[in-house]
């Protein structure tokens, strides 16, 4: 069975987590000046481990997740109990350790229950049906992506969500069905996610022998590939320029803290020798 190709580092998700958890989690309890560093230090430490899980750091992510957890523990924050639990299975899913990140995944996902969150089961809904899905329990994950529909806030864009039912359907060799979400995930979909729906129907439609509706898929595919690799180079670009502006910067410092030094010991030289003139005018 064909699996659906995805981007390395842009693969789709089904819904992102709230920005607003931070100023819910001190709405939630009493802001004292220690309430208040400890949310900071756990804010940090998950910038700092979805910097190095990005980075594919995966044994410092992990070490830095843990570190949230157990930062957002001491003030019972549940939000950021659920963000480092979730960030944890993230990791050993992307590693393919799918047993630990299935038991993150469902701590996650209680949590999430608990406090009647409906964005994050959603995500967490789906997150668990990848892994399934990875694993070739295509009937598994089927249940969990139509948990994921069912507990999806109203007012979010379901593209991702449609996309990877549309994937486990295709899977599960319901074609019709995969060919009806895969076309629902297209309407909102970003360039990422519509590179792997459009791909994803030229496979449906070469295996239907439907070449026709299989080539314009595929240029489709083709050129939504095309505009990635254009992203890609353009923030390798800037990439490169911000790295010359930084080693020009440097060059710049060493240059002064030289002219500096220089400076110091010419003015030393100086003072010496008008010393030693004096003395012996005298």
């Amino acid at each position: 069975m064909f699996i659906v190709p995805t981007i390395i580092g842009t693969e789709p998700s089904c819904s992102s987590a709230r920005k607003k958890d931070v100023e819910r989690n001190r709405h939630s309890f009493p802001l004292t000046k220690i309430v208040a560093v400890l949310l900071f230090i756990e804010e940090i430490y998950n910038n700092l481990a979805l910097c190095y899980e990005s980075q594919e750091f995966y044994l410092p992510a992990i070490k830095t997740y843990k570190e949230s957890y157990a930062t957002a523990e001491k003030m019972q924050d549940k939000y950021g109990i659920l963000h480092a639990t979730r960030g944890l299975g993230n990791v050993y899913a992307i590693q393919d350790e799918e047993e630990k990140a299935l038991s993150y995944y469902q701590k996650a996902l209680s949590i999430a229950q608990s406090i009647k969150d409906s964005l994050w089961e959603n995500a967490i809904f789906c997150d668990i049906a990848k892994v399934y899905d990875d694993q070739g329990l295509y009937i598994e994950a089927k249940k969990q992506i139509d948990l994921a529909l069912r507990y999806a806030p109203s007012n979010i864009n379901l593209s991702p969500t449609y996309f990877w039912k549309g994937s486990i359907l295709y899977n599960l060799e319901e074609t019709d069905s995969a060919i009806h979400y895969l076309s629902r995930a297209s309407t909102k979909a970003n360039i990422y996610t519509k590179a792997s729906i459009y791909q994803t129907l030229y496979e449906i439609n070469k295996e239907n022998k439907n070449y026709e509706q299989a080539i314009l898929y595929n240029d489709t595919a083709l050129t939504c590939y095309d505009s990635i690799q254009k992203i890609i180079h353009h923030t390798e670009i800037n990439n490169l320029i911000k790295k010359h502006s930084i080693d020009i910067y440097k060059e710049q410092i060493t240059t002064n803290k030289s002219n500096i030094h220089y400076w110091w010991i010419s003015y030393n030289v100086s003072v010496y020798l008008y010393c030693n003139v004096y003395k012996q005018s005298q």
